[in-house]
């Protein structure tokens, strides 16, 4: 994603301009934006009302002026458009003539100008505000003419546009118009009412204009008061009592003319008799006038009947210092050019429209997506007759794995927008789990623009644009055939005679030609539902291409069932001509796979027999499109006939421990049914294999590792065999109730060097007791991954002794207590040790299980270690450790802790260390201030260096972590070099409470944030241990600064020799402060 940063478009410097003009005593005089020798002038220093009343000038810009009006009923969005405005109110002999404004998007600029305004008679003649004194409205309207080009260009507008340009909300345009089933915009009346009532709850800005006819004029004023093509601004949603019914309620809409006269004249206007029933405290509440100022009141019925248009733009939030739920987002900067081949058209120009650029992103779980499109702004340029492009998009799901463009329109289209010759197009979506391409293009091929494209989403998003048509050719591959095609697959449905759970697909390209395994991809996928799973493969040689695809069920302990599987040749479906090199085909097949028992020769064994049926049938005309693999065309060919049927038979022995616990009744037929797109890469090759029957089968080396290395393990003591890791989790999950049942069991090996004290086997429900003890090493080792460790608090303390010393004299003691409790939480256990606990459930599975894929597994096991955790009796936890160590376990945490039963024991930590080594597991960051908000003591630590993306990452939830605590004491920070000062401004925010601070080696380098350090007055002790690179104007707001409360100030092992710089001034301050002058390494 680019990193769009703010820029100086007029070449001009705020605070150069400012220290200029301070020092020469003149005022400012924009020379990007003269004043015209026609026109009259008054200068006036800008004064921002709490509630001003914002009026239109000469020009008919009232769309801006009611961008004003929106933006004034929300001070904090104001005060971003002006920023610092109270630091610009200057006393009159320091006037500077000149204010400092800025916009969002409008090329992200912030920009000065002066202060001088336009008059006649003494009157301003552009916006301004009711009140003499305020000039707010009038200088940020001369800053956007400025940005336009001149007062002219403000002529006609859209408000969406102007509040969008000045905040950066995302707009949302609704047509209340009804269609035919009566819906306004896809919404009931029910569902608008909440859209409206939220989005006013929100803070949203939001305003409404009425279409004008053919047959009237524009401004032309209605009956009712209304006008027409003019734009209102909304101030207000309120929901009153209904005044004869108090059950029910009126939903009221506060508006507001920008003329500051003409106001609505019906019900529930100033003088109307509606408010005659309705009480004097609750008008009070509502500030009701009685006068023509412009403002006024009226139902929301009369609102849908009346008005056109509506548009409310949000303000979402991103910035990683609000607290609350917050969106992601994702801006692309791009444009449509002929040079670049990139203005294709809209998806009518079938042959052109891939050429437009395309933007990828895959969703692990339901998002809500908010896509808003913007292309340049022709205001500027308006004046020479130039227009909006008819500009829009849509989105397509693809298949999981693609990272190519897409050059055909075969997809289904999920989402789309209305094409419009507006500045900007939005549309709210919400994507199932998959892999989508978002495509933006005007309507028109060759039409050539500039556009801004962001992305905001309810998870995180990571959007990548595609680049590559097809896999290039290697440069070891000499003089091969550069032919490259592709294939698709896609899961139509699956007809199911029972729940299965969870299934692997692997689909596998063979090499026919010289037997090697040319691509296998493994696919864990929900069997409850995977229609519209889709995979896509790309074929270097089709003349002998063959798939295989295999589908399993999968158990707790790995693999289980097979389902069967079946092949087919590409070979038949392609065929290469002299015209072209690559061909795309679709077929359609119908695979049903039952399972029977053999009653013959299989029998006695209990053997099962897997049998597979292929039946091909061609069901939708065949068509081969010939095309180059790098610019497709639309050469048509006919292709061959595809009837055909393969029976394929293979017979597979059940695990011996899997054979024990599935009888006869789990095994049903499975019926599914597969929709293989043929359409068209090389894999390193892999080895064949013989398995136990003789049958020669394809793997991958990995694969054949695996079951080497579980072959030697069969040697190994069993202390828990399968069969007792399938008894211990049937009980997992069980609630509390029955007493336990501890059956303890010790090896004729009492030196097993796999079993620290002993092996033990846990039985109905004692496993739901003492299941968490399992995953805490301490005060015992155990040093076998298989070996259960039984830790009870009911252990005395020479208890305790005899069993780390191994005298199993002591195990009679420890029977005759079984009876005497249940098992409660160990008192001494005092610390959550989340990296640990992952670890060794990770073990745990990985022992136990053979399958590619255990994060889910270990999510599993570890929520229901933690949820046995929570449920404990007495838990006493002071401390969460989250140093993952060397493993990654992101997902695992965020699911773990999203549990909402774990809040209550979560809230009783007080101390948190944290220790991130991988770039994803920023991500599992998120959680932490959603479930710790009552910490008192930080240790944060990064161990080793990030990419930029695991970097932004961890600016936001490193600084979350510190900002959403109630009181925090003590903050430690080691390491956090690349975002330590985007750490250092959460500071302020516990600047109340923060009394000791330690930095260990961190590199201040073009670190500037110490005024935060400065803020926090009630520091009682600051530590700076192996730092560098601090610098006298880094430092000067704390050596500057006075801590009424410091103490102590240590600078251990900053030597010159070994690190960077340290001011000397810096040194001679914390000398003032140290208890021990021998910390000072000078």
């Amino acid at each position: 994603m680019r990193k769009v940063r703010y820029q100086s478009l007029f070449q001009q410097n705020y605070k150069t301009i400012l220290l200029k003009c301070q020092a020469s005593g003149h005022h400012f005089q924009d020379e990007k934006f003269p004043p015209n020798d026609s026109s009259l002038w008054r200068h006036q220093r800008p004064d921002i009302d709490a509630y001003p009343e914002v009026l239109q000038g000469f020009v008919g810009n009232c769309w801006l002026v009611t961008a004003f009006t929106v933006l004034a009923a929300h001070p904090t969005l104001l005060h971003k458009v002006i920023p610092r405005w109270k630091l610009q109110d200057w006393s009159h002999l320091t006037d500077p003539g000149m204010l400092h404004t800025g916009t969002f998007l409008r090329d992200l600029d912030h920009h000065p100008v002066d202060d001088y305004l336009p008059t006649v008679d003494g009157q301003l003649i552009y916006a301004h505000a009711r009140k003499p004194n305020e000039f707010w409205c009038a200088l940020l309207e001369k800053a956007y003419a400025k940005l336009c080009g001149c007062y002219e260009t403000l002529e006609s507008g859209s408000t969406s546009d102007a509040l969008v340009d000045l905040t950066g909300t995302v707009p949302e345009t609704m047509d209340l118009e009804p269609d035919e089933e009566g819906k306004i915009n896809r919404y009931t009346d029910s569902e608008l009412l909440d859209h409206l009532n939220k989005a006013s709850k929100s803070d949203a800005l939001i305003s409404c204009s009425i279409n004008v006819p053919e047959e009237q004029q524009q401004e032309a004023k209605l009956t009712n008061g209304l006008v027409l093509g003019h734009a209102y601004g909304i101030k207000k949603v309120y929901k009153l009592k209904h005044p004869h019914n108090g059950k029910d309620h009126v939903l009221l809409m506060k508006l507001h003319n920008p003329w500051g006269s003409g106001e609505w004249n019906g019900a529930w206007s100033d003088d109307s008799l509606e408010w005659k029933n309705v009480n004097e405290a609750e008008r009070k509440k509502l500030a009701l006038k009685v006068a023509d100022d412009g403002e006024f009141w009226m139902s929301y019925d009369d609102f849908i009947a009346n008005f056109s248009t509506l548009t409310i733009c949000r303000h979402l939030k991103v910035a990683w210092y609000v607290p609350g739920p917050k969106w992601h987002t994702c801006i692309f900067k791009g444009q449509w050019s002929k040079k670049d081949n990139t203005a294709g058209g809209c998806i009518n120009n079938t042959d052109t429209f891939h050429q437009n650029p395309q933007y990828a992103f895959t969703l692990t779980k339901p998002t809500k997506i908010i896509a808003a499109l913007m292309q340049q702004d022709i205001r500027d340029h308006r004046l020479e007759g130039i227009e909006n492009h008819t500009i829009g998009f849509i989105c397509i799901r693809v298949e999981n794995n693609r990272v190519y463009r897409v050059h055909k329109p075969l997809y289904d289209v999920v989402s789309r927008v209305t094409y419009i010759n507006a500045r900007e197009v939005t549309s709210r979506m919400v994507l199932e789990p998959g892999r989508y391409v978002l495509i933006p293009s005007t309507f028109d091929a060759g039409e050539e623009g500039s556009f801004l494209l962001r992305l905001f989403s309810s998870n995180h998003l990571n959007v990548t644009r595609l680049i590559d048509d097809a896999p290039k050719k290697k440069w070891y591959e000499g003089k091969r055939s550069d032919f490259v095609g592709m294939a698709r697959i896609k899961i139509l449905s699956l007809n199911l005679t029972r729940e299965v759970g969870s299934a692997i697909l692997n689909t596998t390209l063979l090499d026919t030609k010289n037997g090697k395994l040319v691509n296998e991809l493994s696919v864990q996928t929900p069997i409850k539902d995977p229609t519209g799973h889709e995979y896509v493969f790309y074929i270097r040689d089709p003349q002998n291409a063959k798939f295989r695809i295999e589908l399993l069920e999968t158990s707790l302990l790995g693999k289980g069932t097979s389902f069967g599987e079946f092949s087919f040749d590409i070979s038949r479906f392609t065929e290469e001509t002299e015209e072209s090199r690559f061909f795309e085909l679709t077929k359609h097949f119908v695979k049903v796979i039952k399972t029977t028992t053999g009653e013959d020769e299989k029998r006695n064994s209990g053997e099962k027999i897997v049998s597979t049926e292929l039946d091909t049938s061609d069901s939708t005309s065949s068509t081969m499109t010939a095309t180059n693999a790098t610019n497709i065309a639309n050469t048509t060919n006919s292709t061959g006939n595809a009837n055909s049927t393969n029976n394929i038979t293979r017979n597979r022995d059940f695990p011996p421990f899997l054979y024990r616990h599935f009888n006869n009744s789990n095994r049903q037929n499975f019926n599914p049914t597969g929709n293989i797109n043929i359409h068209t890469s090389h894999v390193a090759p892999s080895k064949c294999y013989q398995d136990h029957h003789g049958n020669q089968q394809l793997t991958s080396r990995r694969t054949i590792k695996k079951l080497q290395r579980r072959r030697r393990s069969k040697n190994s003591p069993p202390e828990l065999v399968p069969d007792i890791l399938y008894e211990i989790f049937l009980h997992l999950f069980v609630e509390d109730g029955d007493d336990p049942v501890l059956i303890l069991g010790y090896g004729t090996n009492r030196r097993n060097p796999v079993s620290d004290i002993y092996s033990c086997l846990l039985v109905k429900k004692s496993w739901s007791e003492v299941a968490i003890q399992f995953l805490y090493s301490k005060p015992f080792m155990r040093r076998g991954r298989k070996q259960v460790e039984l830790y009870l608090s009911m252990l005395t303390d020479r208890e305790i002794d005899d069993l780390k010393s191994l005298r199993i004299q002591e195990m009679n003691k420890i029977q005759s207590n079984v009876q005497k409790t249940k098992y409660p939480y160990p008192a001494y256990l005092k610390t959550l040790d989340y990296g640990r606990l992952v670890m060794s459930a990770w073990a745990f599975c990985n022992s136990n299980w053979m399958t590619r894929t255990l994060d889910y597994k270990v999510i599993w096991v570890t929520r229901a270690l933690l949820r046995l955790f929570a449920r404990s009796h007495s838990p006493h936890l002071t401390t969460i450790n989250c140093s993952l160590g060397k493993y990654s376990f992101a997902d695992t945490y965020y699911s773990v802790l999203a549990e909402p039963e774990f809040d209550q024991f979560l809230a009783k930590a007080r101390r948190c260390k944290i220790d991130c080594n991988f770039a994803d597991d920023a991500t599992f960051l998120d959680q932490i201030p959603r479930s710790f908000r009552n910490l008192d003591t930080i240790d944060m630590k990064c161990s080793v260096s990030m990419n930029k993306l695991g970097e932004k990452c961890f600016i936001t939830d490193y600084s979350n972590v510190i900002v959403s605590q109630k009181k925090l004491v003590s903050l430690q920070l080691q390491q956090c070099n690349s975002f330590l000062d985007r750490i250092l401004e959460t500071l302020k925010f516990q600047s109340h409470s923060l009394v000791e601070l330690r930095f260990v080696e961190c590199d201040f380098i073009n670190c500037l944030p110490w005024w935060s350090i400065a803020a926090c007055q009630k520091l009682t002790n600051l530590q700076f241990i192996r730092c560098r690179n601090i610098t006298f104007n880094m430092a000067e707001p704390v050596l500057s600064a006075t801590f009424p409360s410091l103490r102590d100030v240590s600078v251990i092992g900053c030597d010159f020799k070994c690190f960077h710089y340290i001011c000397p001034e810096f040194i001679q301050w914390a000398s003032n402060y140290s208890k021990d002058n021998e910390k000072l390494i000078l």
